[in-house]
């Protein structure tokens, strides 16, 4: 039988400028260090800050504007954090280490399953935070360099393990010669949906339909891979 894909949640673009509660609030706090709740308060408040910037404004974003988006001094930022870069990669790391698997449609025919998949990963891709977060990468090229490692890591969660385990259940399920090697289908499969959604005209204007395009995918792997 197949089951439903874990409902893990992916994680979110900081949406708002949420700041630092009046109970943690540099102003607002007794003098002295902060307890150890206040400074993990002041750390997710940096952080989600620095992700709204980063996102929204580039290579544009500063410090200084982290700070004010978090509600705290330039003094509290710069303590924590010597430059942009070193806040937005480690801001970047711990949302790639918190993402989770995007959640797939798994009834109907392993066809339907992997139109369903294809669907569904260009959606995720078209949403304004996953927009946000490729336009910061390829704003901030070094970013990439020192997060290579989470990148894949995050790609393989969301993207490669939804359909890998599609392709393996259906494969026990007998619906897939057992000879085939699931893993590279997966890869393939996700590799295709990916590119495909890239293919874009210079004025932005798709090269080909999205859901045409998961079709295709569907229809050229199944015919391969299927037991008849």
């Amino acid at each position: 039988m197949r089951s439903a894909s874990p409902q893990i949640p992916l994680c979110r673009y900081p949406k708002g400028r949420h700041g630092m509660t009046s109970k943690t609030s540099g102003e607002q706090r007794t003098k002295g260090r902060p307890s150890l709740e206040e400074a993990a308060e002041i750390d997710r408040a940096i952080r989600e800050a620095a992700l709204r910037e980063l996102f929204e404004k580039g290579e544009a974003a500063s410090l200084n504007a982290v700070a004010q988006a978090a509600g705290l001094s330039r003094k509290t930022v710069y303590a924590r954090y010597s430059s942009k870069s070193e806040l937005f990669i480690a801001a970047v790391r711990e949302m790639l280490a918190g993402v989770g698997s995007m959640t797939v449609d798994t009834s109907g025919s392993l066809e339907q399953r992997i139109v369903s998949y294809a669907r569904t990963a260009a959606q995720l891709l078209d949403k304004p935070h996953a927009r946000a977060f490729q336009r910061a990468l390829s704003l901030n090229p070094d970013m990439i360099g020192e997060l290579h490692q989470e990148l894949i890591a995050a790609s393989k969660t969301i993207f490669f393990e939804p359909i890998a385990a599609i392709l393996l259940e259906a494969q026990q399920d007998g619906e897939i010669q057992p000879g085939i090697d699931c893993a590279r289908v997966a890869k393939l499969i996700m590799d295709s949906t990916i590119f495909s959604k890239q293919s874009l005209l210079p004025g932005g204007e798709r090269l080909t339909d999205r859901d045409e395009d998961a079709k295709l995918i569907a229809q050229v792997i199944c015919r391969g891979i299927v037991c008849t």
